[in-house]
């Protein structure tokens, strides 16, 4: 019921739904209720456990040449490299976030890392602002991954 209309708002701005354990099917079914959602700027996933399947959405949402999503927090939400990977592909077609906050998914490795750097580091990222806090990377393993 909650996805059936938040369909019917397409006026919001910002969502934000942190903790609520919505999980990969709920993250599913959230994403696709957003599809018309163009005026969208703030989307707050904190602590939802969207996992792989939620990232595919979300690089489907990303990839929308309308969007005008600018912040996008994804703390704790048990995002491994395949999520990372198919996020890492939304985000490279995405020219409006300005701010990606992915830190506390520990499931990410060096994998799913490299992905995400190597977008940030192309010369059509738009990001301003990224939050890797407590996800498991010190300082070398940064350096690493932008060599």
């Amino acid at each position: 019921l909650f996805f059936t209309a938040l369909s019917r708002f397409h006026s919001l701005t910002e969502i934000i739904v942190p903790f609520i354990s919505i999980g990969e099917k709920g993250a599913g079914g959230l994403l696709k209720a957003l599809v018309g959602h163009v005026r969208l700027r703030t989307l707050d996933l904190m602590g939802n456990d969207i996992g792989s399947s939620g990232c595919t959405s979300l690089a489907s949402l990303l990839k929308i040449p309308t969007s005008e999503l600018r912040s996008l927090k994804l703390f704790s939400n048990s995002i491994d490299d395949e999520g990372a990977a198919v996020l890492a592909d939304g985000l490279a077609e995405n020219n409006t976030l300005k701010c990606l906050h992915l830190g506390r998914n520990t499931e990410i490795t060096e994998t799913g890392w490299r992905a995400i750097f190597a977008v940030l580091q192309s010369s059509s990222c738009t990001l301003e602002e990224l939050d890797l806090s407590e996800g498991g990377l010190d300082n070398d393993a940064v350096v690493s991954l932008v060599n």
